[in-house]
């Protein structure tokens, strides 16, 4: 019988450690495409190998009012869940999308993130986290260079997670919005999956919860 933790370990990779990573993306990216493919990351809460099989005709830019950075396409056949949608862009992904068309301009069905020794086919996720640690590594340096001690043991890898960990820093920042908004726009199929694996307790939210100052009161009582 497999037996399950009853603490398993779920990191979660804060804004801080993205904005830390980040700085050093494009410089470990031969295609220099790794930073705003981290920006994605950041920014939509999907599986990573979503965004890696991400093609040119998964892009609309067009805007409306529901929609006015444009959309994207996460098709059901990248998805390891099966779930195929268009999802409206934010500003930053907007931004995001159009830094890696600038780069690798192209149209119709050809990768965002092209494969660099396989023509035609887009990024895996083992080389997006090839990318990753290679990222984090230079970021540690950098911190161990300016003796940000600090910073150096923040930036440790995450324990049982690459990749996750900014899945459930996406889905805990969120948890103040609509759960199955939050479950729709992410790509999950279970809501009960989104809230065991994925929202995590964090401190602002526990004591913004220790801090309500609204009380229940018996019918008819004055405020």
């Amino acid at each position: 019988m497999e037996l399950h933790s009853p603490n398993p370990r779920r990191p979660v990779a804060t804004y801080d450690r993205y904005l830390a990573i980040r700085e050093h993306a494009d410089q470990v990216d031969r295609q220099g495409l790794f930073g705003a493919f981290l920006d994605l990351v950041e920014g939509l809460g999907w599986r990573v190998s979503a965004i890696c099989e991400l093609w040119a005709s998964d892009v609309d830019l067009s805007v409306t009012d529901a929609r006015p950075y444009g959309r994207l396409r996460k098709r059901a056949e990248t998805d390891k869940m099966g779930i195929g949608q268009w999802v409206p862009m934010s500003a930053p992904v907007r931004s995001a999308v159009l830094a890696v068309l600038e780069r690798n301009p192209v149209i119709g069905d050809v990768p965002l993130f092209p494969a660099p020794l396989r023509p035609g086919k887009p990024w895996t996720r083992y080389h997006a986290r090839a990318l990753l640690e290679r990222a984090e590594s230079a970021a540690r340096a950098a911190a161990i260079k300016r003796d940000d001690q600090e910073a150096a043991a923040a930036l440790a890898p995450l324990d049982g997670s690459d990749f996750h960990a900014y899945r459930r820093g996406w889905a805990t920042a969120r948890k103040a919005l609509p759960l199955k908004d939050v479950a729709e726009a992410g790509g999950w199929r279970s809501t009960a999956t989104l809230l065991r694996c994925y929202t995590q307790v964090d401190e602002a939210t526990m004591l913004a919860v220790v801090s309500e100052t609204r009380k229940v009161r018996a019918t008819g009582t004055k405020p």
